[in-house]
């Protein structure tokens, strides 16, 4: 862990960046810009590193003080240290029929579901470790 740890590191699962660029490619969006993010409750880089490690090691993790970062962390240190407040941007609503849509209840309860973002990790990937 770079530093105390309490940065916010925003992220989001690689199978939900890929849903929601297929969802504005095929979807008209009027977006400039999008935060691809997902809705991680405290996306700590402690946190985050404190997943993984429990997910795929033995959960140890080692502090590193920014004093003592070298050349072996440059890269590492730009990601890991980013402190952004960030939430999920509007394209990962939920789409909405029109009040007079004209569907049965059945049919209008299907196309809704099919209007929902099929999210992957929605709470985040320290949620989706595998554990």
């Amino acid at each position: 862990m770079l530093g105390d740890g309490r940065n916010r590191v925003p992220t989001i699962h690689i199978i939900d960046l890929a849903r929601i660029v297929k969802r504005v490619v095929f979807k008209d969006s009027a977006q400039q810009y999008i935060f691809a993010i997902d809705k991680t409750k405290r996306p700590t880089q402690k946190r985050l590193i404190k997943a993984v490690a429990s997910g795929i090691g033995t959960g140890q993790i080692e502090k590193v003080a920014e004093s003592d970062y070298d050349s072996k962390w440059d890269s590492w240190a730009k990601f890991l240290t980013i402190n952004l407040k960030m939430k999920t941007s509007d394209a990962f609503k939920d789409g909405e029929l029109p009040e007079d849509h004209g569907m049965e209840e059945e049919e209008a309860e299907k196309a809704t579901e099919e209007l929902k973002f099929p999210w992957h990790a929605e709470e985040g990937m320290t949620e989706k470790v595998i554990m």
